[in-house]
């Protein structure tokens, strides 16, 4: 293939799943320094993504709570959160999740390349980075058991970009279903962004799921559906049901009605696969219906989407960031201190926990009123179509 505009050349990055799974053997990380720039690296490019992700801040975190619900039956990356104990609850997997949100915020808003300020989105994914090698090292001295699928490597270079799938690959192959309309443009940069971010964790480009351009991203994605998530789905882990309940349980923490649930997300997922899933219960299918009509508005009113997404990322900067010295690894969520890391303290205190404050409530209120609004407009739009062109069934 020659180079072309994600700097791609011949014999470089993945173009399938088996040229991932050739990294089940080869440690996570490169051990390349994060302040050596790769030579494909346009920084203009790169950031693109901050415009562009504070319009769609809101859709992007309905498809990582998706990836997420059906990413626990992944084998390794379910080990490694049993593992550290630390998602076992509802309390612990709130928080958890909460600051997975921050972090992600930080490195869609920043520039995870800049060391010299520094900027905070990369002290954020070197904090990161410098967790995942401390929990690689730490299940490597003390195994909870087998390694999955017979490698040789705990969180190895194959499990890194399986892991990234969960982040792009909803958005990237299934966005016209969550009301993205993505352009070739757009989504042919939003996989450089996380050729970007893949890179800074230190991913390989020869492993880096996003390295070969969105074509073959695309190939990869739909391959990880077809043989790891959708087998894993119809015969769930054992340990699935308790992380997976923890983690739904922490989402619905503070709500007044819960929302999420375990069945009405994957029934989501296997609807944007074109999958007949599992009958569904009374309250699964409100909550299936109500996601189902989120989608239709961010598709038909792209401000009702943007003001969303402007309230969600306003309400997280509006909580204290975590702080260096206790950060948490978004893929394991063990606390690492700042000795262990080789990160001094930027400043404040250990940032408080739960949905509070002020700014915090304000931004939920608006969100239930923006919320509310756009189903009324949305029911408004439906009734004079149905007025002007009437059909023997409603337009929608």
């Amino acid at each position: 293939m020659d180079e072309g505009c994600n700097g791609v050349k011949e014999g470089g990055p993945p173009q399938t799943l088996a040229d991932l799974k050739k990294g089940k053997d080869v440690p996570g990380d490169s051990g390349m320094s994060p302040t050596t720039m790769p030579e494909w690296l346009d920084l203009e490019r790169y950031n693109k993504v901050h415009d562009w992700f504070k319009h769609h801040a809101l859709t992007l975190s309905i498809a990582w709570h998706c990836s997420l619900t059906v990413g626990f039956t992944l084998l390794p990356l379910l080990d490694a959160l049993v593992f550290t104990n630390e998602s076992n609850t509802p309390e612990k997997a709130h928080v958890r999740y909460q600051d997975t949100f921050i972090h992600l915020m930080d490195w869609h808003l920043g520039n995870i390349f800049d060391g010299k300020t520094p900027d905070k989105a990369y002290t954020s994914i070197q904090a990161v980075r410098s967790l995942h090698a401390a929990i690689r090292k730490e299940m490597t001295d003390n195994p909870p058991g087998p390694i999955p699928d017979g490698a040789t490597q705990w969180m190895s270079s194959y499990n890194m970009a399986t892991v990234q799938s969960g982040f792009m690959g909803m958005i990237t192959t299934q966005g016209a279903f969550l009301g993205l309309t993505l352009t070739a443009e757009e989504k042919s940069d939003y996989v450089y962004y996380w050729r970007c971010v893949g890179y800074q964790l230190g991913i390989a480009d020869e492993y880096n799921l996003c390295g070969g351009g969105p074509t073959a991203t695309d190939v990869i994605v739909k391959q990880m559906w077809d043989e790891l998530v959708y087998p894993g789905l119809q015969h769930l882990p054992a340990e699935y049901t308790p992380i997976a309940d923890a983690y739904i349980a922490g989402m619905n923490m503070g709500l007044s009605i819960p929302i999420f649930s375990i069945k009405s997300t994957v029934a989501l997922v296997y609807w944007m696969q074109g999958v007949q899933g599992p009958p569904l219960e009374l309250g699964d299918k409100l909550r299936y219906l109500c996601f189902r009509i989120l989608f239709l508005l961010v598709q038909l009113f792209p401000l009702f989407e943007t003001l969303g997404s402007v309230l969600l990322i306003l309400h997280f900067q509006s909580l204290p960031p975590p702080a260096v010295a206790a950060m948490q690894c978004p893929w394991s969520s063990r606390e690492q201190s700042k000795s262990k890391m080789g990160l001094e303290q930027t400043g404040g205190s250990h940032r408080g926990r739960g949905w509070c404050g002020l700014g915090t409530i304000l931004s939920v209120l608006a969100v239930y009123v923006i919320t509310v609004s756009g189903l009324v407009v949305a029911l408004i739009y439906f009734a004079a179509a149905w007025a002007v062109a009437p059909t023997d069934s409603p337009p929608w």
